[in-house]
């Protein structure tokens, strides 16, 4: 009598529920520029927004810094701010043409 060799495979199937958005084509180029080559759109978001804390965690973070790097950073925050105000600007007129 010979014996045969028996295998069986489980596989299963885990579906996610999605969902739609709409976005401008801007905003869809920023996302594309933040992604990793091998990485979903759904893992950026999740990796760049799934990781914030409250603002109190940031008690005392900058107590060690120095009067120059403390200058360095408003200084970027400045420049932050103004490529937020340009970029607002350039979205207004782009709405009025519109």
């Amino acid at each position: 009598m010979q014996t045969k060799d028996l295998y069986t495979h489980t596989h299963k199937h885990t579906f996610m529920a999605t969902k739609t958005i709409t976005i401008t084509e801007d905003a869809y180029r920023l996302l594309a520029i933040e992604k990793n080559k091998d990485e979903s759109f759904s893992e950026l978001v999740k990796r760049e927004f799934g990781k914030r804390g409250k603002i109190s965690d940031l008690y005392g973070t900058l107590n060690d810094v120095t009067e120059r790097e403390h200058k360095m950073i408003l200084s970027g925050i400045e420049r932050s701010r103004e490529i937020s105000r340009k970029i607002e600007k350039e979205e207004m007129k782009k709405n009025e043409t519109s």
